[in-house]
C-alpha cells in the first residue's frame, strides 16, 4: 500500500525548548507553512510516519532520538525517506554541534539562529525542491535557496558561517544607512568558500572584514553560480576568525576616534618628520595630503581599517595630527546619547514599522499653531532638531527631523486636533513611536479642544500617548493639566519652561525618556 502523499506544506518541529519551537512555528506560519511540534524524539518519528512533512527540522541533541539517529530511521523509511532535514543546534555556548553524520544527512544551522532567518532558510528548502520536481525547471516565483531579513539578530558572521557548513554558492548582499547615505556591500561565494567582497570602492579582503562589522540594516542572499574576480584567498574558517579579531580591535580605536564625519590634518611639515617611517604610516600621511576626511583614508589605504585607524590613533596621541570629531557636511548634531538612540530604536521595532532606512516618527497633535512655533523652537536648541518650518496647520503636515545618531533620527509630524481632520488621524498615527498632545495656555481649554483626538489616538493598537505642557512664568502647572485631563498621575507627562532656558535640556530628556521608556 502506497503512504500518503508528502505535504509540501507542512514542517514538522522537533525541538525540545518550548519556547524557541513556538517562536519558530509562528515565523513558519508566517510563511504560509504549517508547523507541528514534537518535544521529544520519540514523539517526532511518530508525526513524521503520520504526517509525512515535507521538511523536519530538528535538534541536534533532540532527548530519547537525537536528530542525526532520527534521520536515519526516517531515510531508512520509503514514505520519509525524501524528506529535507534541517539540524539546529541546542543553543548553549558549547553544546549541540553538529556532528559528520548529523552534516551528511541535513543542513545544518547554529543553534543561535533566530527564528525568522531559520524559516526563511526552510522556505527556501522547500522552494528549490519544488524546483526539482518541476518537469520544466520552473519554480512557482520564488528563488530557490533564497534569504533575506535583518541583520542585529543574526549577523553578517553567523551568516556566512550557516553558507560555509551548508557549502552555499552565491551573493549576500548588505544594506545598511538611511536612504540618503545607504550604503551597501556585497560577499561572493563559491561552494561555501569566500571568493570576493566590495563595499563601494574598496575590493578583496578589505572590504570584506569591513562588511563583517556591521550590526545593522538588511541582507539578502541569492544562490547562484557567480562570476566573482578571486579577490580572497585565505581559507573561510580563518577569514571569519581574523574578522572577530579585527572587529574587536576596531570597536576600541572606533570609539576613541569616531571616524565618521571626522576629520584629521597634519600640525607639522613632512620636513619634520622622521626621515624612516612604517609604510603603513607613510601611505596614511601621503593620503591625508588629498583628503582630511578619516572615512576617505580608509577607504583609500590599502592596509586593513583597524591598522589605519591605530596609525592615526597613534599620530593624534604624538601631536602630529590634529582630530576634528564631529559631523561631517550635512550632519546635525546627535540628539541624546547612543544608550538612549538605542532605547529609541528598540522602541521603533516594538512598533513592527520598518528599521532599515526608516526614522521613528512622533506625531504631535495641537489645537494651536502658536504653540506649534515654540515647540519647534524648543526642540531646535534643546536637541539641534532640523526643522521644515511650523506654518499654519491645516490637517497634517512635517515639523521637522531629529538626528540621534548616524543612521536614525526622529520625524516630528504635525496634525491639527481640529474635529473637521477626524479622518486623518488613525492614518497620520500610523507607525507613530508615539503620539504627542500639545497644550499650552489654559488647560481645561487644551484638553477640550483636544478631547476628541485623544480618545481616538487612545483606541489605536499598541499607542503610546505622551501629554507635552508648554509653560509660562511657572503657569499653567503639570498638576492642574493632570486635573483637566483626569489622570492620575504625571507619569505621560512631560513639560516645557518656556522662560528657564536652563532647564530645557534636562525637559528634552525628560520628553524623549517618555518616548521611549
Amino acid at each position: 500500500m502506497k503512504g500518503k502523499p508528502v505535504r509540501s506544506d507542512t514542517v514538522l518541529i522537533a525541538d525540545s525548548d518550548a519556547e524557541r519551537g513556538e517562536r519558530l512555528a509562528r515565523a513558519c506560519e508566517a510563511l504560509g507553512l504549517r508547523a507541528p511540534i514534537a518535544l521529544h524524539g520519540a514523539s517526532a518519528l511518530e508525526q513524521a510516519l503520520a504526517l509525512q512533512p515535507e521538511a523536519l527540522v530538528v535538534e541536534i541533541d533532540l532527548p530519547l532520538i537525537d536528530a542525526p539517529r532520527l534521520a536515519q530511521i526516517l531515510r531508512a523509511n520509503p514514505r520519509t525517506a525524501a524528506m529535507a532535514m534541517l539540524f539546529i543546534g541546542s543553543g548553549q555556548a558549547g553544546a549541540g554541534e553538529p556532528t559528520a553524520q548529523a552534516a551528511q544527512a541535513a543542513s545544518v544551522l547554529p543553534g543561535h539562529t533566530d527564528p525568522e532567518t531559520i524559516a526563511h532558510f526552510v522556505k527556501g528548502i522547500l522552494a528549490k525542491r519544488r524546483a526539482e520536481r518541476a518537469h520544466d525547471g520552473e519554480t512557482d516565483g520564488s528563488e530557490a535557496g533564497a534569504m533575506e531579513g535583518s541583520l542585529g539578530p543574526l549577523g553578517a558572521a553567523e551568516l556566512l558561517e550557516l553558507f560555509h557548513v551548508n557549502l552555499q554558492t552565491g551573493c549576500l548582499e548588505l544594506t545598511r544607512g538611511r536612504a540618503r547615505g545607504r550604503q551597501r556591500g556585497a560577499i561572493y561565494l563559491r561552494e561555501g568558500q569566500i571568493v570576493h567582497a566590495e563595499v563601494g570602492s574598496v575590493r578583496g579582503e578589505k572590504a570584506f572584514l569591513r562588511l563583517l562589522g556591521w550590526d545593522r540594516g538588511r541582507f539578502s542572499f541569492r544562490p547562484a553560480a557567480t562570476s566573482a574576480e578571486n579577490s580572497i584567498d585565505r581559507p573561510t574558517r580563518a577569514l571569519l576568525r581574523e574578522g572577530v579579531r579585527q572587529g574587536a580591535e576596531w570597536r576600541r580605536l572606533a570609539a576613541e576616534l569616531r571616524p565618521r564625519g571626522a576629520r584629521a590634518r597634519l600640525r607639522v611639515s613632512r620636513a619634520a618628520l622622521p626621515a624612516v617611517l612604517h609604510p603603513l604610516t607613510q601611505e596614511v600621511l601621503m593620503i591625508l595630503e588629498m583628503t582630511d576626511r578619516i572615512d576617505e583614508v580608509l577607504d583609500r589605504c590599502s592596509f586593513p581599517d583597524y591598522q589605519v585607524l591605530g596609525t592615526l590613533s597613534t599620530l593624534v596621541r604624538r601631536g602630529l595630527v590634529d582630530l576634528r570629531r564631529g559631523p561631517g557636511p550635512g550632519r546635525g548634531r546627535h540628539a541624546v546619547g547612543p544608550s538612549a538612540a538605542s532605547r529609541l530604536r528598540d522602541r521603533l521595532i516594538a512598533t513592527g514599522a520598518p528599521t532599515e532606512g526608516a526614522d521613528a516618527k512622533v506625531l504631535v497633535a495641537t489645537a494651536s499653531d502658536a504653540a506649534l512655533r515654540a515647540l519647534g523652537s524648543l526642540l531646535e536648541r534643546a536637541g539641534g532638531a532640523s526643522l521644515t518650518g511650523a506654518e499654519p496647520l491645516h490637517g497634517v503636515g512635517p515639523l521637522g527631523r531629529l538626528d540621534l545618531d548616524d543612521d536614525f533620527g526622529i520625524e516630528w509630524l504635525a496634525v491639527s486636533a481640529d474635529a473637521r481632520f477626524a479622518p486623518i488621524w488613525p492614518l497620520a498615527a500610523r507607525g507613530a513611536l508615539a503620539l504627542v498632545m500639545l497644550h499650552a495656555g489654559s488647560t481645561r481649554e487644551s484638553s477640550a479642544a483636544m478631547r476628541a483626538a485623544q480618545a481616538c489616538f487612545a483606541e489605536l493598537p499598541g499607542a503610546r500617548v505622551v501629554h507635552l505642557l508648554l509653560q509660562e512664568k511657572g503657569e499653567p502647572s503639570v498638576d492642574e493639566l493632570c486635573e483637566s485631563l483626569g489622570l492620575a498621575d504625571a507619569r505621560n507627562i512631560a513639560a516645557f519652561s518656556l522662560d528657564d532656558k536652563t532647564k530645557l535640556r534636562g525637559a528634552f530628556d525628560a520628553l524623549l525618556a517618555r518616548l521611549a521608556p
